[in-house]
């Protein structure tokens, strides 16, 4: 997806993507309990490679993520 955003010149792909992703997570995060199941350690995997690719791709924007709010 990044390498088509920047040979196509739409950028504008990688706000989609981000998005996207954003929803995607905001959706899996209201409909799963996540921390004391069976299935935390890889939910927090999850949580962790979410954040890091939006932060990755904010980043490629110029935009800094913040670290809490």
């Amino acid at each position: 997806m990044l390498s088509n955003a920047f040979v196509d010149r739409e950028l504008q792909k990688i706000c989609e993507y981000l998005k996207n992703l954003a929803g995607d997570f905001h959706s899996f995060y209201n409909a799963h309990k996540i921390l004391n199941t069976p299935e935390e350690l890889k939910y927090l995997k999850l949580c962790q490679m979410v954040s890091l690719s939006l932060t990755i791709g904010l980043d490629i924007l110029g935009i800094k993520a913040k670290k809490k709010m």
